[in-house]
């Protein structure tokens, strides 16, 4: 179960943690969770993946130790986290998922966002880049923190407070906030078709207590139960003119900063 903190925006520079900070031990944590249940999310087709936000490229491994001719780029933000991703991914690059950082366009089949449009002041860009860089067909996969989860709606509407914490739904350096709707949606105003859209990581710490909360709620609230909602969307076709050739990508070494 995850949900990332990151003591840099993949949007922008200027945020970084303080040293000595509460929030940087969990900064640290959250860039090793390898993210299994995500997996099943990404095509097992997909052979060139872009992980945004890749931390130190544990997801990026297993989708390696799944799919070992796969050729996985990351993008991350924190200098040590990307120190370790370059251990383990194809090409990383030290930097913010921006137009400038010299990915290349049309080349991508699979891009993951696992935990991070949340931190991004404006996730609407980011989402017109991925589409960019998306093959034709290519698939856009992501997580995000579920703003309706019931242990956190039970914070605001009988406590009636909004507590910033160092990790989880309330995160210090969460900008963005979604539902499952909003998340549907900003991915339909970008382009794509929403092709699977699931709650992860439910509340309840055995099986019964999540069945026993599934039959308490009614059908409308269900969604209360998750965590967090992962997707698959796929990116529609773009005109010609933006689209270009498919490109090659940059001549990167295997974790040179660009």
């Amino acid at each position: 179960m995850n949900l990332s903190s990151k003591s840099e925006l993949l949007s922008g520079p200027g945020s970084e943690a303080a040293p000595g900070s509460e929030g940087v031990a969990a900064t640290s944590r959250y860039h090793t969770h390898a993210r299994p249940e995500m997996l099943t999310f990404v095509p097992a087709s997909a052979r060139r993946i872009l992980d945004v936000g890749c931390g130190a490229g544990v997801f990026a491994e297993t989708l390696k130790r799944r799919e070992p001719a796969a050729e996985v780029w990351g993008v991350e933000p924190d200098a040590v986290a990307h120190a370790k991703s370059t251990q383990v991914l194809d090409h990383a690059l030290h930097g913010y998922f921006e137009p400038g950082i010299g990915l290349p366009e049309a080349y991508f089949d699979a891009i993951v966002f696992n935990d991070s449009l949340e931190h991004f002041p404006d996730h609407r860009p980011a989402l017109h880049l991925a589409r960019r860089l998306l093959t034709p067909g290519g698939v856009l996969v992501a997580s995000v923190p579920n703003v309706r989860y019931w242990p956190h709606f039970k914070h605001y509407l009988f406590e009636a407070d909004w507590r910033y914490e160092d990790e989880g739904i309330r995160d210090h350096t969460h900008l963005r906030f979604f539902t499952r709707r909003s998340l549907v949606r900003s991915l339909q105003e970008a382009g794509f078709e929403v092709l699977r859209v699931e709650g992860i990581n439910p509340c309840g710490r055995t099986r019964l207590r999540q069945r026993l909360a599934r039959w308490l709620l009614p059908s409308g609230m269900q969604d209360m139960l998750y965590l967090q909602f992962a997707v698959t969307a796929r990116a529609g076709a773009m005109s010609s003119a933006s689209m270009g050739a498919r490109q090659q990508p940059a001549q990167h070494d295997r974790g040179q900063q660009p």
